[in-house]
């Protein structure tokens, strides 16, 4: 009877010691997949592309006059890739709009129309936008409707990256106040090129 104990208690050790040896082996897989998934992404992170906004800025502007169809404004946003692979399928767009402050709801009526291209690491594209002399006559209105309204450059570029997820880059620029020639300040930048 002893010897039958002893056995049904060794019996009972090996199978706890194969039940703890099959939960180590498991944890040991699940923490190594963790570990990988990780490395993964954080490798993805760092040689991806980023498309950020360099700058913006008036390239021409000319006081409307009666008649002209010349446009009015002219402005010019340059967008460079600061990642280390290329950003694939590139779309862009801005346009104009009258704003009180930058609120996104208010410009993600973009339609993005820019041809589809890629662009390679280092590599910059620049965005050019005319306003007609219609356009700028309706903007001028829509500033005397709104005393405290300001003119602002709303746009969005979206792009895939070499391992065929989609980002985008929102941003908004205001021109400077005299009109003439010169640089935009950023107002806002996705610059996280957040993933849809």
């Amino acid at each position: 009877m002893e010897g039958s104990k002893t056995v049904d208690w060794c019996n009972e050790r090996c199978d706890l010691v194969e039940l703890a040896s099959f939960g180590l082996a498991a944890l040991s897989l699940f923490v190594l997949w963790q570990t990988l998934r990780h490395m993964r992404i954080s490798s993805e992170k760092q040689s991806r592309a980023y498309v950020a906004i360099k700058r913006g800025r008036i390239v021409r502007f000319t006081p409307p006059q009666a008649g002209s169809d010349t446009s009015v404004l002219v402005f010019l946003i340059e967008l460079e890739n600061v990642g280390q692979t290329p950003a694939h399928r590139l779309t862009a767009d801005a346009m104009i709009f009258v704003a009180v402050e930058p609120n996104a709801k208010a410009w993600r009526i973009i339609t993005i129309d820019f041809a589809e291209e890629s662009l390679g690491p280092s590599h910059m594209r620049e965005l050019e936008n005319e306003v007609t002399p219609r356009t700028w006559q309706r903007l001028q209105d829509e500033l005397k409707a709104m005393p405290e309204g300001k003119l602002f450059f709303f746009g969005r570029c979206e792009y895939l990256d070499v391992f065929g997820k989609r980002h985008f880059t929102d941003f908004c620029l205001q021109p400077p106040e005299s009109w003439k020639s010169g640089e935009c300040e950023l107002l806002m930048s996705n610059s996280g090129n957040s993933a849809d």
